[in-house]
């Protein structure tokens, strides 16, 4: 009886350990170093309730006036960044649009893996797949037209793009992670 009841436990412990595997949390917010911006964006914390969907900060992002692009870019030097995505096959995260309106219609979302060769993958997102408030977003690492080798990742990049260069928004992220479907 204690053998199958150990066997039972160890049988338990196996399968957390492989559950847990399948999923990595890169971040939930609670710091922002790691991340940068180009095309102006502003970064900030976000402890406003209203604006975070897991846990008690998200990501706050001030796109100013003068490009129709602002880029949040997850850096190789992050906390918990990680360059061998092959373990990975989805990368998910949230993000809270005020007024789907003011986004690009063939584009409003796009997310870029760049590689150390310099080379990039772009996953593009219309703004048909959004809506006002927040909206999950689901990457499939894995798709046959987006082929590239997810060992040697240098960064990826968030970039949403408004419809016209003039157009400001405040939007935000929260839960980046990257799991198995």
């Amino acid at each position: 009886m204690k053998r199958v009841i150990g066997l039972m436990v160890l049988l338990a412990l196996v399968l957390s350990g492989v559950a847990a595997a399948q999923e990595k949390l890169i971040d939930n917010f609670e710091s922002v170093h790691g991340f940068t911006t180009e095309n102006k964006a502003i970064i900030s914390y976000n402890f406003d309730p209203e604006f975070v969907k897991e846990g008690v900060f998200s990501l706050k992002v001030v796109k100013e006036a003068g490009d129709q692009r602002s880029m949040v870019r997850l850096r190789n030097y992050h906390r918990n960044f990680i360059s061998d995505l092959t373990a990975y096959n989805r990368l998910g995260f949230w993000v809270y649009f005020p007024d789907v309106s003011l986004l690009r219609e063939d584009v409003a979302l796009q997310m870029s893996f760049w590689l150390t060769s310099g080379s990039k993958i772009n996953f593009p997102f219309p703004v048909t797949d959004f809506q006002n408030g927040w909206n999950y977003v689901k990457v499939d690492l894995t798709d046959p037209t987006k082929y590239f080798s997810r060992k040697d990742v240098d960064l990826i990049e968030f970039q949403v793009r408004t419809a016209e260069p003039d157009f400001e928004m405040v939007y935000y992220y929260d839960d980046i992670r990257f799991f198995n479907e």
